[in-house]
Parts: C-alpha cells; structure tokens; sequence
C-alpha cells in the first residue's frame, strides 16, 4: 500500500472561488451551466476523497456523490461537460481516475489497488478513493444485474471496511473505501433500459439527478480554450484542495439554520417531494445538502467552516435538480410500463400521427389507462414521440417517422 507524503503546495489559493471559475472556464460551449456547476462539485469531492468529512453526530458523512447527467441525445457530449472537470482531476493526482469498461468486479478491483496510507493529524490512515466516471451510464448499470447497485449503495454509506469472499474462495477487504461517481445517460436509456431496481435497490435515493433539455449556447464552430492561465489556476488549486484534510464543522450560524431546515423538511416537505415515492429520498436528502455544502465551502478556501451560506446554496442547486426528479423517477421502467412504452412508441411510428383516443382505442384491450398514461409520459420524455394539444384534443407524433407536411 502506498503513502501519500508528496511535498505540499502553498496553501495561498490564484481563486476566489474554483466553482465560479470553473464554470467561467467552461462558458463557451454549449453544455447546460448547470451540467458544469455539478462537474465541478464532482472535481472537488473527488479531490476531497476520504481524507475529509463532517461529524453529524451519530454519522459521518464524507463527499462521495453519484451525480447523473440525464439528456437527450447532442445535448451534452463527454468532451464538453464532465470530461473537463476529470481532466482537471487527473492533472490533480488527487485521486484515481477509472472508466471505460466497468463492472462491479473491475471496480472492486480499482479500489483495492488504489490503497493508500494518508497522514491526518498524527495518525496515518489507509483508505481506497476512487473517481469513476461513466460517459454511458448503460456501461455502469448493466440490465439484469444488481450487483453494480448493491456495492454502490453499499459504499455511499461510508463504511468503515468492506468485505466479500470472491468464487475462488478468495476475500476482498477494503479499508476506508471511498467512490465518487459521474455519470451521463438519456431519456431514452432510462424509458427503455433502466430497472425498477435502481428505485428498490436504493441507488435513486443515493443519486443527484440533473436534467436538461437544451444547449445554453449554439455554437456551430466550437474553438479550443485557450484560457492558459485560468486552467493553470484550476489545476494548482484542485491539488491544493486535495490536500485539505480532517473534518467540517458546522458554524452556529449554519447549524441553527439546519436545524430549521431539517424540521421544515418532515413537518412540511416541498409539494415535489412530498409523495411517499419520495421518502427515501428525503431522509437522504440531509445527507445531500451537507455534501454539497462541504464542497460549496472547500471550493472557497482551506477554511474547512461550513457556513450558513453555504447551506443556502447547497438548498437552491438541490432544488433546481429535484425539479425533475418526479419525471425521472416515472421514466425508470418496470415490465409493465416498458411493454406500454413499446406499444405506444410503435403504434405511432407506424401511424406517424394519431389522435391519443383512437390509440388508447386501440391499446385498450392490452393496456390499463393507466398504464397507457405512463406509458405516453415515458415516451415523450424519452423523445420518442411529441404530444400536442389542440382545439380538438391530443395528437401524438412520431419522431423517428414524422408526417409529411400538410398530411
């Protein structure tokens, strides 16, 4: 196992903020800001690791996030969105980077070659930190096998070691393991391939979906950064974040703030959440709010004081993401709605226009409303079809096979 005792930089930081200027860095390409503000978050709790966290009294939370770009197709490429974020973290030497072909073996594999000694305080500390990075989520969550989900939900809880006896007889055992995970997928992947289990196994609950539609910027000729500078700064004050070690404390300020916020949360929980679909998520979404305020602080100074502002905008960047959590988690299939997808998707593509009561005519003895219903939600949302209301009710179109104009 190695030992981390690299001379350390400076800890005079070239940014006021490695977020603001992460996202001023990135700003002339036509990826969401928001899908870069949450790359970022991602590049900072990676440098982080497991070196840092915040005692929340009977638990201890450490930045490990599983943060989920969801968008249609061309919307944000790999090279325009979270692959610079772990660019910049590789440069950091931080922490190890993985992706490309992963499964669950390979993963567990990564973590226990990346062991490392790491001095906190006056003790040193072995742990295993790993940034996995999937530009296809389909590559991560494999259909029909849980065993990907079951070790993330596993690891996102921080355990203090992890265990497994392999089928050679063999035991994997893993101290302080620690995975941070960026991953890309559409609306179609998740319509049509992502599994109910995602929700029961509890990985949805453990994840940071964020969704967009659009390009911010359309740029028909994108050119190469050339903000050498700015860049340098990023990469010298990632490594000097990934230096910072020990706890997060809360200052009076932020921890009276949470408590109120913790109580408002389940006396009266925003109306998106509200459902009882939703409450698991809830009773993690403290566990959220925390993470990103750790992050939101680290990326400001060495300080390692969580502060009330931070809280605040920990909340708001939660709340634009939960703004589509509702349709997502719809979108996430089981076999009755993947079979109601299906139908309606091929239906319409044959008809290439039809009116939504014929079709359910026509699905009626094969489909509930309910399920067509669903099934209609999960095909617009995954693009496969567009619905537009009239004087005279709802048509559905298809996209793949469109109607000729004037038809």
């Amino acid at each position: 196992m190695n030992s981390t005792n690299a001379a350390p930089l400076s800890q005079h930081r070239s940014l006021e903020n490695w977020l603001s200027a992460y996202v001023s860095y990135t700003d002339d390409t036509e990826a969401p800001r928001e899908f870069h503000l949450w790359s970022a978050i991602s590049a900072v709790a990676g440098a982080l690791g497991r070196k840092c966290w915040l005692d929340m009294g009977t638990f201890t939370l450490y930045p490990a996030f599983y943060i989920i770009f969801v968008a249609p197709p061309g919307i944000a490429t790999k090279s325009t969105t979270a692959g610079q974020a772990m660019s910049l973290l590789r440069e950091s030497k931080a922490i190890r980077l993985f992706q490309g072909s992963i499964t669950w073996q390979a993963v567990l594999d990564e973590l226990q070659d990346c062991g490392v000694q790491v001095k906190i305080g006056s003790t040193m500390q072995a742990m295993s930190n790993l940034q996995v990075f999937a530009s296809e989520l389909g590559v991560l969550l494999k259909k029909d096998d849980t065993n990907m989900v079951d070790l993330l939900v596993d690891l996102w809880d921080g355990l203090p070691r992890f265990t497994r006896r392999t089928r050679g007889g063999g035991m994997i055992d893993i101290a302080r393991p620690f995975i941070n995970l960026i991953g890309c997928t559409t609306p179609a992947w998740l319509s049509s391939y992502a599994e109910s289990y995602m929700i029961d196994g509890g990985f949805f609950s453990r994840a940071i979906f964020v969704y967009s539609d659009h390009k911010d910027k359309i740029i028909a000729y994108p050119r190469e950064n050339t903000q050498v500078e700015l860049r340098t700064a990023l990469e010298d004050d990632l490594k000097r974040i990934g230096q910072m070690r020990g706890t997060f404390v809360l200052s009076d300020e932020a921890k009276e703030w949470g408590t109120v916020w913790y109580e408002e949360l389940w006396n009266n929980p925003p109306a998106e959440l509200a459902a009882d679909k939703f409450q698991s998520y809830r009773s993690r979404r403290q566990s959220h709010l925390h993470k990103v305020a750790m992050v939101l602080s680290a990326a400001e100074s060495n300080s390692m004081v969580i502060d009330v502002h931070h809280m605040v905008a920990a909340e708001q960047m939660l709340i634009l993401a939960e703004g589509h959590l509702a349709t997502i988690h719809e979108s996430i299939v089981t076999n009755e709605k993947l079979q109601a997808y299906r139908l309606i998707v091929k239906a319409v593509d044959k008809a290439q226009r039809i009116d939504k009561n014929k079709l359910f005519k026509d699905l009626a003895l094969k489909l509930s409303y309910q399920e067509f219903q669903q099934g209609i939600e999960a095909a617009v949302f995954a693009g496969e079809i567009k619905a537009l209301i009239g004087s005279t009710g709802t048509s559905l179109t298809s996209v793949k096979n469109p109607p000729k104009k004037g038809s």
